[in-house]
């Protein structure tokens, strides 16, 4: 088969969820697959290093324009000079109107909820661009893939699309990921970042379903009744958002104790996890939650949420809270901190659940998707 993936963030230098797992996914194909002709589409930006051509995957950096223009005009045009016998679209959207054989990857419908609404000006944009292409591009989709049984059960539910049309291909986890022991590596990281020696981690951005608002109050909470309180390590949201944030809901007091990294570079991220004493994640909505299984392979014990997909993924390797709720945030944090017993039972539990997740297994599995779509 002659195989287009469009993966067009793919070779920005800040990656983030949908981005990780297309560039791992084609990792992957390309240790697996030697017989079937692969064509990569992205838009061309700076991180040139990202994915090297191999000798079946050929490379195409087009030129970057607004997204609905690259998706909806660029990408189609140059897809049907190649004419290949399937275009997989990797990314939630799809040109509406290409005529081939198209595989999209449905991460999750998030953007269809209400909780989704806000964040950055950029995040709302995307949210309302998906909202009007998503329904349309299920429906005229040869077939649909996504990462986790709840975001199928959404998909078919709310989009009215029969599951014998959806697969699930779980995400896997890279083996970067494992605990680090190396002193010297450990502090050349701790330099880096001027993290604490012994911290909590939340990884969240200014979208509300990642509820760092609850992480900080639940916090708070914490910190009021435990008096040699750690330190809470923030990745992925600004000074100003942070500041803000805590200074409407009257916690200022805490930005002292909270301690923000910025983006971090994804050779160190297995080191932020695994320097952490605990890691937050009781986000309000995931298609699939790869900072839990991320963080469990680093040996990490983990509070997630008891909803969404992130019970799917977490198995019983984590503490499942209700995301709402501070108080019960709060009381599994010092439950899990002062359990050792427990929590090293939730690091060893976390990294058994991780081996269950890999990108050699989530290849074979497109691989074989690919192959089930060959007759049409």
């Amino acid at each position: 088969m002659r195989i287009c993936i469009e993966a067009q963030r793919l070779f920005r230098p800040h990656k983030h969820g949908m981005e990780i797992v297309a560039l791992e996914t084609i990792r992957a194909l390309q240790a697996l697959d030697t017989q079937n002709e692969y064509h990569i589409i992205a838009a061309d930006d700076s991180d040139t290093h990202a994915l090297q051509a191999t000798d079946n995957f050929t490379i195409h950096r087009l030129k970057t324009s607004l997204y609905p223009k690259w998706e909806q005009i660029t990408l189609p045009g140059f897809v049907k000079k190649l004419q290949p016998d399937l275009l997989h679209c990797t990314a939630n959207t799809a040109p509406l109107f290409y005529k081939g054989n198209l595989l999209v990857t449905i991460h999750d419908l998030i953007f269809m909820d209400k909780t989704d609404r806000a964040g950055s000006a950029y995040q709302r944009f995307g949210n309302r661009y998906r909202r009007w292409i998503v329904p349309a591009v299920a429906r005229k989709a040869t077939a649909i893939a996504t990462v986790s049984e709840y975001s199928k059960q959404e998909i078919c539910k709310r989009l009215r699309i029969n599951e014998n049309k959806v697969t699930v291909v779980h995400n896997g986890v890279s083996s970067d990921f494992m605990p680090i022991e190396d002193a010297a590596t450990r502090e050349a990281f701790r330099k880096k970042y001027a993290v604490p020696t012994a911290y909590l981690l939340h990884i969240g951005n200014t979208a509300p379903r990642k509820n760092t608002l609850n992480v900080c109050k639940a916090y708070h909470l914490y910190c009021q009744q435990q008096p040699d309180a750690l330190p809470l390590v923030i990745s992925g949201c600004s000074e100003d958002f942070i500041r803000e944030m805590l200074q409407q809901n009257g916690l200022q007091y805490l930005r002292e104790h909270i301690h923000l990294t910025g983006y971090i570079d994804a050779e160190d991220l297995p080191l932020l996890y695994g320097m952490s004493n605990l890691f937050l994640y009781p986000s309000l909505q995931e298609g699939f939650g790869l900072p839990v299984i991320e963080a469990m392979s680093c040996g990490v014990p983990v509070i997630t949420s008891n909803g969404s997909s992130l019970k799917e993924i977490a198995g019983q390797a984590a503490k499942l809270v209700n995301p709402e709720s501070p108080e019960e945030i709060a009381a599994a944090i010092r439950l899990v901190l002062n359990d050792e017993a427990m929590r090293k039972y939730m690091q060893s539990m976390g990294i058994m659940n991780a081996r269950r997740f890999s990108w050699r297994a989530a290849a074979e599995q497109t691989v074989a998707l690919y192959q089930s779509l060959q007759r049409f």
